[in-house]
C-alpha cells in the first residue's frame, strides 16, 4: 500500500514538472547589429590652378581599416594631405574600405596652361653708345655735380654767416695791395678794442691772386654798434729782401646794418699809404 502511494507521488510530480515546463515560453535568440559603413571625404587647394603650380589634397576617414588615393599616390592614412603638381585636369579619388563596407570621395583639379614667357629682346649694336660718347657723358654729369657742389657751399656759407654774424653785430675785414706795388707780404695781424681777432700768413700763390687786384676776407665777426679800436700789424719784405713791419691805428664806428671795412697796404717807397682804412 504504501509502494503505491509513493509511486503515485512520483509520478504527480514528473507530470506537474512536465506541466510548468510546458507552460513556459521559449527565449528568442538576441539578434547582432550590422557593423558601420565607412565615411570619406576629399578636398583639393586650389581646384583650378597652372600647369605646374602646387595643389593641396586633403582627406579624412572614419570606420575604415585601408585608405587609398588615386591616381599615382595609393594607399595613404586614415587621414592627411599630399601636395602634387599637374600638367594636365585630374580627378583623385580616395577609397575607404571597413567591415562595414567601402566608401567613395573625389575632387577635380583644372589645370590651366602657364602663360608664356615674356622674351627679352637686348638692345640692337645701334642701341649701345660708344665710349667716346660715354667718357663725354660721364664728364658732364661729373661737370654738373661739380657745379651742384659748389653752389651748395657758396649757400651753406651764406646761411652760416647770416647764423653767425646777424646783420646788428657784423663787422667784415678785407685786405688788398694798392695797385702795381711789388711788396712781398707775409702776414697781418689784427686786433679790434685790443683783443686779436685775425693772424694771417700768406703763401706765394695767395700773394700773387693780391697782386693782381684780388681782396681777401680776412675776419668777420660780431661787434657791438658804437665806435671800436682797429690796430693793424703788417710784415713783409722788400723787393731787395728786407724785412719791414708797419703798424696802424683805426677806429670805426658800426652801425646797426653790417660793417664792412677796406684795408689797403702798400710797401715803402711806392709812393702809398702803407695802410690806408677804407669803409664799402
Amino acid at each position: 500500500m504504501r509502494f503505491h502511494s509513493l509511486h503515485r507521488v512520483v509520478l504527480f510530480g514528473l507530470v506537474a514538472l512536465a506541466l510548468m515546463a510546458n507552460g513556459k515560453r521559449p527565449i528568442a535568440a538576441a539578434q547582432l547589429a550590422p557593423p558601420a559603413s565607412p565615411k570619406v571625404a576629399l578636398s583639393a587647394s586650389p581646384t583650378s590652378a597652372q600647369a605646374g603650380q602646387q595643389v593641396t589634397l586633403t582627406w579624412s576617414s572614419t570606420k575604415a581599416t585601408s585608405v587609398t588615393l588615386e591616381p599615382s599616390v595609393g594607399g595613404v592614412a586614415a587621414q592627411g594631405s599630399t601636395t602634387v603638381r599637374l600638367s594636365q585636369s585630374t580627378t583623385y579619388t580616395v577609397t575607404a574600405t571597413g567591415p562595414g563596407g567601402s566608401a567613395r570621395a573625389s575632387a577635380q583639379v583644372i589645370i590651366t596652361p602657364a602663360p608664356p614667357a615674356a622674351k627679352v629682346q637686348g638692345p640692337s649694336r645701334e642701341e649701345f653708345p660708344s665710349d667716346e660718347q660715354q667718357m663725354r657723358g660721364l664728364d658732364e654729369q661729373i661737370q654738373e655735380i661739380k657745379s651742384d657742389a659748389l653752389r651748395m657751399s657758396a649757400e651753406l656759407s651764406q646761411l652760416e654767416e647770416k647764423l653767425l654774424y646777424p646783420s646788428g653785430t657784423q663787422v667784415a675785414i678785407f685786405v688788398g695791395l694798392a695797385k702795381g706795388d711789388r711788396m712781398r707780404l707775409d702776414a697781418v695781424r689784427l686786433q679790434i678794442d685790443g683783443e686779436l681777432v685775425a693772424h694771417y700768413i700768406y703763401s706765394a700763390k695767395e700773394l700773387e691772386a693780391l697782386r693782381k687786384g684780388g681782396v681777401q676776407r680776412i675776419y668777420v665777426g660780431n661787434v657791438a654798434t658804437g665806435d671800436h679800436k682797429l690796430d693793424v700789424l703788417v710784415d713783409g719784405k722788400l723787393e731787395g729782401g728786407a724785412d719791414f713791419n708797419r703798424t696802424a691805428q683805426f677806429t670805426f664806428r658800426k652801425e646797426v646794418k653790417p660793417k664792412l671795412v677796406g684795408l689797403t697796404l702798400a710797401g715803402p717807397g711806392s709812393g702809398n699809404n702803407p695802410i690806408a682804412l677804407g669803409e664799402w
